[in-house]
């Protein structure tokens, strides 16, 4: 059981992912479906704690749909809206129709999931280049002066320390 509907999940991400606000910084936006449940480890993981189970892989698999058309909408206006679709790239790791290897407790990511989190997440950023400065407003941070830097003491401070 989810608090949101469906309708008003996917018009409030719509509301955030297009936000004057927001567009007018123009970033780059990624995008992220909800992760997968597995209901065998969720069910375990809270029957132990002694607390109903309130999500389901059916009602899971409903919410990253909708999160996916919307973003999809999205990006078709906006270029800079990536999608990064989390619940397909764990679902494709699935063992035996179970994700208790990336989701022990049924909802919560390990390690192995953040990390496929994680590349899906990098390759945007090598396909831009680490060179690639293009639209920002500020310097790359090795550029940038440190409110620490103290050059009119040169490197002499750093023997009395």
């Amino acid at each position: 059981m989810q608090r949101t509907s469906l309708e008003e999940y996917g018009a409030n991400l719509m509301a955030l992912l297009c936000h004057s606000r927001i567009r007018s910084h123009n970033p780059i936006v990624f995008a992220v479906t909800p992760p997968p449940v597995d209901d065998i480890s969720h069910a375990e993981s809270e029957k132990k704690k002694g607390r109903p189970v309130l999500r389901n892989a059916e009602n899971s698999k409903k919410y990253s749909d909708t999160a996916r058309q919307v973003i999809q909408e999205a990006a078709r206006v906006n270029s800079n809206i990536i999608l990064i679709d989390l619940y397909e790239a764990l679902k494709a790791e699935e063992l035996n129709g179970r994700l208790d290897h990336l989701l022990p407790d049924g909802l919560h990511m390990n390690g192995v999931a953040s990390k496929i989190f994680f590349d899906l997440v990098a390759r945007h950023f090598e396909a831009r280049g680490e060179d690639d400065r293009e639209g920002y407003a500020l310097p790359d941070f090795k550029e940038a002066p440190s409110k620490h830097a103290r050059p009119h003491l040169g490197l002499k401070w750093l023997s009395r320390v």
